[in-house]
């Protein structure tokens, strides 16, 4: 899934990739330490020790870096999404669990930190919107299509 946040261009150079990767990291490791609006980029750069100045050369903003940082965790929840089938199985047992469901929340549960502080109430509205826009296309993917996965 391509990154559509707002981030400046990525780079082919590998130290660029790595400087990225460590802030990836270093947000995502603030954002369960403490709120999200506690967090700056002086706290960002200094968990990934680079200069500050550093940070805005590769993004433009703390938004667009959380985004960026937790692109990862919602590819996981969107394919686990798409693949929930829109009908029960007639031939399933009353007891038997629905792996796709299963698969679904295994998902949120491996990143429910991350979902807790950006969904919660002092999260980010890119954030919850852009899960809900990969949701509901993949939903929709599979309403229009008519085929389960």
């Amino acid at each position: 899934m391509p990154n559509t946040s707002d981030t400046r261009g990525a780079s082919r150079d590998p130290r660029a990739r790595r400087t990225r990767a460590l802030l990836r990291s270093a947000v995502l490791d603030l954002a369960m330490e403490k709120d999200l609006d506690g967090i700056t980029m002086s706290d960002i750069a200094e968990r990934a020790e680079v200069n500050r100045a550093t940070v805005y050369l590769h993004y433009k903003d703390r938004e667009d870096l959380l985004l960026d940082a937790t692109e990862s965790t919602m590819d996981g929840v969107v394919e686990a999404a798409r693949a929930c089938r829109l009908t029960t199985d007639a031939h399933a047992l009353p007891d038997t669990n629905p792996v796709h469901l299963v698969s679904l929340f295994t998902q949120v549960d491996k990143h429910r930190a991350v979902y807790r502080r950006m969904l919660g109430e002092d999260g980010s509205p890119r954030f919850a919107a852009r899960l809900e826009r990969l949701l509901a296309q993949a939903w929709s993917e599979q309403l229009l299509t008519g085929t389960p996965p």
